[in-house]
């Protein structure tokens, strides 16, 4: 089946299923993100932290706006001097924040991590075998039958990227140092590690991605469902990192469109210096985002790589 085709059917499944959709998507995805992202909010205007940063700005546009590049050239003005000026403001601004910005990345890493296990249910609900066959009921009671041992997977699944990024990593810093090369030559050779390792990990992730597909479908165990993806995307290398490659691209497209319409908007209040009325823009465009993507651009996604490997597991 060609890429068009298997878009064309995932589309099919998704608008022939859109209310279990909107459903998975706005009780595991949505809601809880929109939850965090108003906790947030919240927590910055409360705390102070929004007239932090407006302050923050306000010092920075009159350091900009009294002093030219030429004053710090010519030696007019030099760092001791602003210091003097604006040192005791920002030290008080500075301690004034940390209480507040503590709280809100804790809150705020707490909440992602909750929003994450939550949305491992909507996932499921929609690569489960009776998505499309039986009623939301159903489905989401398939899906918390496999819950925790998909959730098993996907730690094994990360534990595994893991330990070949830090594998590749310790190799690359033993050669590194055992090549005795100037500092220019180091980092080109450093430079190109890295990318190794990053194609490396691309490489292992696009052959165990449809490890959860074979779990969910009852086919293999969490281990057996690693090797046996392995072998489903080698007999079919090329298509499958194609395919992926092309449908990510699309999905990086529609993100660049949205973050520059966001980025727009919220300058245009950072540029007449009101960060409190950029902060809100920002947050409500990044809502109207999240909806879009999660009540269309994921859910699409999720149905076409599970038609793609359905599509393989016939032909094996």
């Amino acid at each position: 089946m060609s890429f068009g085709s298997l878009l064309s059917k995932s589309w099919k499944d998704y608008t022939l299923n859109l209310t279990i959709v909107f459903k998975l998507m706005f009780l595991f995805f949505i809601f809880p993100l929109i939850v965090t992202f108003g906790l947030i909010t919240y927590i910055s205007f409360s705390t102070g932290i929004v007239v932090g940063v407006q302050e923050a700005y306000d010092i920075y546009d009159s350091v900009v706006t009294r002093y030219s590049p030429s004053d710090f050239d010519s030696g007019i003005v030099d760092e001791e001097v602003i210091a003097t000026e604006y040192g005791p403001r920002v030290e008080e601004l500075v301690s004034r924040l940390i209480g507040p910005v503590l709280l809100i990345s804790i809150v705020g890493f707490l909440m992602l991590i909750g929003s994450s296990f939550l949305s491992i249910l909507g996932f499921l609900g929609i690569i489960v075998p009776e998505f499309g066959k039986k009623n939301y009921k159903e489905i989401l009671k398939s899906a918390r039958s496999k819950y925790w041992g998909f959730v098993g997977l996907l730690i094994l699944f990360g534990l595994i990227v893991m330990a070949v990024y830090i594998g590749l990593a310790l190799i690359m810093a033993t050669i590194i140092g055992i090549i005795s090369l100037g500092s220019q030559g180091l980092a080109d050779i450093g430079g190109f590690f890295i990318i190794l390792i990053i194609l490396a990990i691309v490489y292992l992730e696009f052959h165990l991605m449809f490890s959860v597909f074979i779990f969910v479908y009852g086919e293999k165990g969490v281990i057996d469902s690693l090797g046996a993806s392995w072998k489903l995307v080698a007999k079919n290398r090329w298509k499958v990192i194609g395919y992926s490659l092309l449908l990510i691209l699309i999905n990086w497209v529609i993100s660049m469109i949205l973050f520059f319409v966001s980025f727009i908007g919220a300058g245009s209040m950072t540029a007449v210096g009101n960060i409190s009325g950029a902060i809100m823009i920002y947050v409500a465009l990044n809502i109207i985002f999240l909806l879009l993507a999660s009540l269309l651009i994921y859910p699409v996604m999720i149905l076409f790589f599970k038609n793609l490997y359905l599509e393989l597991k016939g032909k094996k």
